[in-house]
């Protein structure tokens, strides 16, 4: 094993993986998960508010969310 594969993969990466599970089962989610989760994206602290990005979110998920 190297030296890099004992790191922890930075928290960046691990919302990144995150965020491409909750698309691949997005679907699959009960309408009211899906607009919780949708609710909660402009209340996410920590990161630079993005104008529309709700809209911008969904568009994203009706393109490549798996059906």
């Amino acid at each position: 094993m190297t030296e890099s594969s004992n790191k922890r993969p930075k928290d960046d990466l691990l919302v990144r993986y995150l965020g491409a599970a909750v698309l691949l089962c997005w679907h699959e989610l009960p309408i009211v998960v899906q607009g919780q989760i949708m609710a909660q994206v402009e209340d996410v602290t920590g990161l630079t508010p993005i104008p529309g990005v709700r809209d911008q979110i969904a568009r994203f998920v009706m393109l490549h969310a798996p059906r």
